[in-house]
């Protein structure tokens, strides 16, 4: 095979790879989570369930076994409105940073969502089951060759 290849218009937007969390001190134990929450229900503005390729395959109703701190493209003085929360960033994350690039932004920079999912999550973003059993059976083909 050969030739340039080109782009599938029509696949645009199908699918997406999950978040690259910038720290384990922005992961929480679902514990955690709740107790943020508890202490402020706007917390849950910036606290959300992280779903991994265990959680998705292998818990029932794939509930999260972590939670994470996202606190989108906001500014420091805007994350600063939730200060259990970024006092949390500030113990688990600031230290590593200041150490490992000079730098105290505590933004980081990921997009936010109502559930966030690891890096190592594709998401296929379809709502036909036409379009799942064409994939699940193009997964079979291809893991029995």
């Amino acid at each position: 095979m050969s030739g340039t290849p080109y782009r599938l218009v029509a696949n645009e937007a199908q699918s997406f790879q999950g978040s690259n969390v910038p720290g384990k001190g922005f992961m929480l134990l679902p514990e955690q989570a709740r107790e943020l929450i508890a202490k402020d229900p706007k917390n849950a503005e910036v606290v959300f369930p992280f779903l991994n390729g265990e959680d998705l395959n292998q818990r029932p109703g794939a509930i999260a076994s972590r939670w994470v701190i996202n606190f989108c493209d906001w500014s420091q003085e805007k994350a600063v409105e939730h200060p259990a929360v970024f006092a949390t960033v500030e113990q688990e994350v600031k230290p590593i940073r200041l150490k490992a690039t000079h730098s105290n932004s505590l933004a980081p920079s990921w997009l936010p969502t109502d559930q966030v999912f690891s890096d190592a999550v594709v998401v296929i973003a379809a709502s036909l089951p036409a379009q799942f059993a064409l994939l699940d059976r193009l997964l079979e083909l291809n893991h029995t060759r």
